[in-house]
């Protein structure tokens, strides 16, 4: 099936998402699934949300992206126990009050924003809740006896903590989209040193983010068997692991599928079921077997970089565990052992890269192998 015999080709709009993933990537450090997630939200009007410790780049991650986005309204707050509703909805228009009619005003809040950057959601309040499940689910607000519809295209979030607790995993399931966000590796600090401001940013229109959903709810409609069939391979194997979806997060997984693939400006193919690595887990501690899954039934090439990356791991906690209780033969040997097993996970890597050029995730992969195996290597040969 040809895409472009499907629905016109938006070539200019895609063109400006990807200059502005470029953008960001220059300017914010291994980042790149995060960027691409998020631009993948804007295109299928989804939600996402960034998880990890402070200082990892999660709210200028997506401030930066927000700031790509020409003419648009953005709000953006981050959360305390105590912010009220009037914060975040408006406050009480005093003449419609006075008439006896419970209604906000809604310009420069929430209800007029086309883009929410919410941090610190595991701080949201029952009093802010109910009004954001129905804004992020159907782009809707009551207001005093009316209900309005939202121009919001995207909601997305930030938190140090997974907020699934109490009433809080109701709003936690909205974020269709979720992100781990981990401190950078070695290489990755090195390249933060030599970073400067970023200047003249990109800018994408709200008329051409309107282009490409249009594109994507097209495609949606058209999707090939083929895709299907790696979807429901991948939901079978999460079963067996004790995982599954609800109706709605699998309707809403064929949209992310249809998204991925205009944001990659393709025809649609089991590739396009990779973002569902960041849609198909809820905890944390089950994102490693999501993505292992998910990466075997869309690209065989990353199952095997993050099979050899999880080795380096590995090895890296094994060595530092146990070398400073040997001494003698026996350390030289472990010490030999290592050097001789990173030297090989390191040729296969690097075959993968070289097979595949221009692969940012697999050499975002790589980089975070070279650093376990740097940390191993200058430990080994600093003794020499």
């Amino acid at each position: 099936m040809a895409l472009t015999a499907q629905v016109p080709a938006a070539s200019t709009a895609i063109a400006k998402l990807h200059a502005i993933r470029d953008f960001l990537n220059a300017h914010v450090v291994e980042r790149g699934a995060e960027i691409d997630v998020m631009l993948v939200a804007l295109i299928a009007r989804k939600n996402a949300i960034l998880l990890g410790p402070p200082g990892v780049a999660k709210s200028y991650s997506i401030n930066l992206l927000t700031a790509c986005i020409e003419n648009a309204n953005i709000f953006s707050l981050q959360l305390t126990k105590t912010t009220k509703p009037e914060e975040v909805f408006g406050p009480y228009d005093m003449v419609a009050l006075k008439a006896g009619r419970f209604e906000r005003l809604l310009d420069d809040y929430f209800g007029t924003a086309h883009v929410a950057f919410i941090d610190e959601v595991g701080k949201c309040s029952s009093a802010l809740l109910n009004t954001f499940l129905t804004a992020m689910l159907d782009k809707k607000m009551r207001n005093g006896t009316q209900i309005v519809n939202l121009p919001l295209l995207s909601m997305f979030g930030a938190s140090n903590e997974v907020p699934d607790s109490g009433d809080l995993g109701a709003f936690y399931d909205r974020f269709e989209l979720r992100l781990n966000v981990k401190p950078l590796t070695l290489t990755g600090r090195a390249r933060l040193r030599t970073l400067t401001q970023p200047v003249g940013f990109p800018k994408i229109s709200l008329t051409e983010l309107n282009e490409l959903h249009t594109r994507a709810q097209l495609v949606r409609q058209n999707l090939p068997n083929e895709v299907f069939e790696g979807m429901e391979s991948i939901l079978e194997k999460l079963a067996a692991e004790n995982m599954t979806i609800s109706d709605r997060r699998y309707m809403m997984a064929l949209d992310l599928i249809a998204a991925n693939a205009v944001y990659n400006d393709r025809a649609p193919d089991p590739d396009d079921t990779a973002i569902l690595a960041s849609m198909l887990w809820g905890r944390p501690q089950d994102e490693p077997t999501v993505r292992r899954i998910v990466a075997a039934s869309a690209n065989p090439t990353l199952t095997k970089a993050y099979e050899l990356l999880d080795e380096a791991v590995r090895r890296y906690e094994d060595y530092f565990a146990k070398v400073k209780d040997l001494g003698g033969a026996g350390r030289t040997q472990f010490q030999v052992e290592n050097t001789q097993k990173f030297t090989v996970m390191s040729k296969e890597f690097k075959e993968l890269v070289g097979k595949n050029p221009g692969n940012r995730k697999l050499a975002e992969l790589f980089a975070k192998f070279r650093a376990k195996h740097k940390a191993v290597y200058d430990h080994i040969t600093g003794e020499v």
